[in-house]
């Protein structure tokens, strides 16, 4: 009963979370004020944006948050926004559209890393 008592004195302690501030790296130009989702690779930083903006990922400059490059994507047309990016497998990159709150739903788009020179 001892030994209960004791270990149950130790419970409040043994539970507290550490209360954790993120630091702030940059702030994102308003260009990017739809973004998405973020995908890190090879050091690079790339970005999607929601509805309204065109289907492309945008490499952002992780020191001040500007647009380094865009690239566009033939094969993925928007319509409601694009909703998640992946990391990538040996071959491709997976951005999904799948919202429907225009009325219109799109199969997940994909994009090839290679053809379009992410990374390296």
């Amino acid at each position: 009963m001892r030994s209960c008592i004791a270990l149950l004195s130790f419970l409040p302690w043994s539970v507290m979370g550490q209360i954790l501030e993120p630091d702030l790296l940059t702030e994102l130009p308003a260009q990017l004020d739809e973004t998405s989702g973020l995908l890190v690779l090879q050091n690079h930083v790339w970005t999607i944006l929601d509805s309204g903006n065109p289907a492309a990922l945008y490499e952002v400059a992780p020191i001040d948050g500007g647009v380094i490059r865009t690239v566009e994507s033939a094969r993925c047309q928007q319509c409601d926004g694009l909703r998640g990016i992946t990391p990538p497998d040996d071959e491709w990159i997976y951005i999904g559209d799948f919202g429907n709150n225009a009325g219109c739903a799109h199969q997940p788009a994909c994009l090839s890393h290679s053809a379009f020179g992410l990374g390296g």
